[in-house]
């Protein structure tokens, strides 16, 4: 038990370490993945929603519009 057998335990360590930071780096990875796909799919829905909500709006804003045309026309 010199030094040599201090080298195989670092050796085998380093090596369940590089093990252990691989399962959590590719767990973490997969996580940051899923969180990025949802922020995206969050954002996609915010637009979409903004997008009708502003869509709705010009509607409602068109047909105001036309209703004081039609008055001012009665008029």
């Amino acid at each position: 038990m010199g030094p040599q057998w201090g080298a195989v335990q670092v050796r085998v360590l380093t090596r369940a370490l590089a093990r252990v930071w691989a399962l959590a780096r590719v767990r973490v990875l997969a996580r940051v993945r899923v969180l990025t796909r949802a922020r995206v799919l969050t954002r996609a829905r915010v637009l979409t929603r903004a997008r009708v909500l502003t869509r709705a709006r010009v509607l409602t804003r068109a047909r105001v519009l036309t209703r004081a045309l039609a008055r001012a026309r009665v008029r």
